[in-house]
């Protein structure tokens, strides 16, 4: 269950312009312990859920001249990613543009001999101010990962229409920020003069409320927006990226071949624990019979897995230090 903890990358490229492919916008995290981890073989069919610029999928294709890789993403503006990975490995990608929560009906019932599964928001989305996920770069505040093509409620509607209790609710539970209620009463009182349109509007509200932070010195010293927390909740919400992993999860076995590997690569703690749960409760415990006798593995019908990694991987010094 490997744990990302940086995120930083280059600048996406412009959308009307096909990406160059040996240039990589999104720095995907801890390619080496995930490629480990899915042991990539020849003749092997893998299946990456979140595809964005292809970092896992151009890897995972390179490390075995024979496999083939299946990928989501419900993402349009990732498409010319998808364009240069089906001209650099010709017959061997497939790509689906879905949420990773409906795979199992996207890829027919195909099973895989390893799936990964990156959660979050991209360093791309964040760094294209327009799609409304950055505190730093102004921007309709939207926060739609697949851009609206399903016509969800974007970010805006939510702070301009919802109760302040619910934005309240909503703020603690996937922020777990302590200044909720203050944040909401804000909220709530700044619409009321004129309705929130963009990022920096939020922004600005939330820091009139909140006083910046520190990461402590263990981190360097660094200061937090204090709208991050805010913003991370507005966009789970809005993007509903807490029910789609309990959904996927449950579903994750129908996606595996016997012996097949589950990779995920969470960023904050509220996705962590959900799958930290998970793996705990579908994996085998020793069951104490006799001190002189070995411990048995009892398998129930919902204990289909085996965990690999006693402790969460995180990512190394060196991947720290690079995306400082």
């Amino acid at each position: 269950r490997p744990r990302g903890r940086s995120r930083k990358a280059r600048k996406a490229p412009d959308s009307d312009s096909a990406p160059d492919s040996d240039a990589e916008p999104h720095t995907s995290v801890l390619m080496q312990e995930v490629l480990q981890y899915l042991d990539v073989k020849d003749g092997g069919q893998y299946l990456d859920c979140t595809f964005g610029a292809g970092g896992y999928t151009r890897r995972i294709l390179a490390a075995a001249p024979a496999c083939h890789v299946t990928a989501l993403d419900q993402d349009p503006s990732v498409r010319p990613f998808v364009d240069a990975m089906s001209q650099d490995f010709p017959g061997r990608f497939q790509f689906e543009e879905t949420n990773f929560m409906d795979a199992v009906t996207a890829v027919g019932g195909r099973r895989y001999d390893g799936v990964v599964l990156d959660l979050g928001v991209s360093s791309m989305q964040l760094d294209q101010g327009e799609r409304g996920f950055s505190i730093r770069n102004d921007g309709l505040l939207n926060m739609r990962m697949d851009m609206g093509v399903h016509g969800g409620p974007t970010a805006a509607d939510f702070v301009n229409s919802a109760p302040e209790e619910e934005i309240a609710d909503v703020i603690w539970k996937y922020g777990e920020e302590r200044a909720s209620r203050r944040i909401a009463r804000a909220i709530v009182q700044s619409r009321a003069q004129a309705p929130f349109t963009t990022t920096r509007q939020l922004a600005d509200v939330v820091r009139g409320v909140v006083p910046m932070r520190s990461k402590g010195r263990r981190k360097g010293g660094a200061f937090v927006d204090p709208a991050t927390k805010t913003f991370q909740a507005i966009r789970i919400h809005v993007n509903r990226e807490l029910e789609a992993l309990e959904h996927f999860l449950s579903q994750a076995q129908h996606l595996l071949t016997p012996g097949g590997r589950l990779v995920v690569v969470s960023f904050h703690s509220l996705e962590d624990r959900i799958v930290k749960e998970f793996f705990v409760a579908h994996s085998p415990r020793p069951q104490a019979v006799c001190k002189y006798r070995p411990t048995p593995i009892l398998r129930t019908p919902d204990q289909y897995l085996q965990v690999l990694t006693r402790k969460v991987v995180t990512a190394t010094e060196a991947e720290l230090a690079a995306n400082a």
